[in-house]
């Protein structure tokens, strides 16, 4: 009789062998995941693991005292379940919940950093920029109360920063704005454009007396002395002032006004301020 050679098969993988691995895989890149999905599984699988051998204990109890016969039993059973599983989905919602406001103030806080000064916490030089150019498109569009803009520097920082220190300099700067924030109305808008210069956009101007009597409130902030780490520090401030008009067609244009006008005031010497018409291409000075 022939012997007849068979190629030994091999053993059929039991169904839902690879499956195992996979779902294991796919839990596994969920946890390591950063986003809301991983934080939820992160958070959700020691209380669930924490729950189901709670429940597994008291269902060994219940069966050996015999407290699962009958419907009360039954009724026992599912109760113990939807609690479960109710706390399951609170916590999911809680840590989703969180998740979500430490995202939104992260993201409230970068947009701060990237319009704000870190030193003084005012609005910098590009957000003022942008202010500016989405006002002067508003009073080009319709009739409304004027503005003027407020270009300054502090006279005699750079000696207190020269001898006294950066540090020194920097609450220095911090205090000056201070001053200036309340040396004008809630309806103006104070920035620093970087080293000791500051801007104000004064809304709702009608005549130069009003510019006037803001700039002459802010230069009488800074006539006394300033505390600045256990010192007594003084320093002046220069300002010039544009007021907008039809001639000025871009922000630049308007802060190239009110900055040739700080330079006018500084040239008359220390605590001055100086207002230009850009109609005449004059200016009204305090001397």
């Amino acid at each position: 009789m022939r012997k007849r050679n068979v190629a030994r098969q091999k053993p059929s993988p039991k169904k839902g062998s690879k499956a195992v691995p996979a779902i294991e895989n796919k839990l596994l890149t969920i946890m390591e995941d950063g986003g809301p999905a991983g934080l939820v599984v992160r958070s959700l699988l020691p209380w669930s693991i924490g729950i189901f051998l709670l429940l597994a204990g008291l269902h060994l109890i219940a069966e050996q005292q015999g407290l699962y016969s009958g419907d009360v039993g039954n009724l026992l059973f599912a109760v113990a379940n939807i609690t479960a599983l109710a706390g399951l989905i609170w916590r999911a919602g809680d840590q989703l919940l969180r998740s979500d406001i430490e995202r939104r103030n992260a993201e409230i806080e970068l947009r701060r950093r990237a319009t704000h000064d870190r030193l003084t916490g005012l609005p910098n030089r590009g957000a003022f920029i942008d202010y500016l150019k989405d006002r002067m498109e508003i009073a080009k569009q319709m009739p409304t109360p004027g503005f003027a803009v407020l270009y300054m520097d502090l006279d005699g920082f750079k000696i207190v920063n020269d001898r006294l220190g950066h540090q020194t300099g920097d609450r220095l700067l911090a205090s000056a704005a201070e001053l200036i924030s309340k040396s004008v109305r809630r309806t103006d808008l104070v920035s620093r454009m970087g080293g000791d210069e500051f801007t104000v956009l004064l809304d709702e101007i009608t005549a130069p007396h009003e510019v006037e009597r803001i700039a002459q409130r802010i230069i009488d902030a800074f006539s006394k002395n300033i505390s600045v780490r256990d010192r007594n520090v003084h320093v002046g401030i220069s300002i010039g002032a544009a007021i907008y008009s039809d001639h000025h067609h871009t922000q630049e244009h308007i802060l190239e006004d009110a900055d040739a006008a700080l330079y006018q005031a500084k040239s008359l010497g220390k605590g001055r301020y100086a207002i230009v018409n850009s109609t005449t291409d004059t200016f009204w000075l305090n001397c």
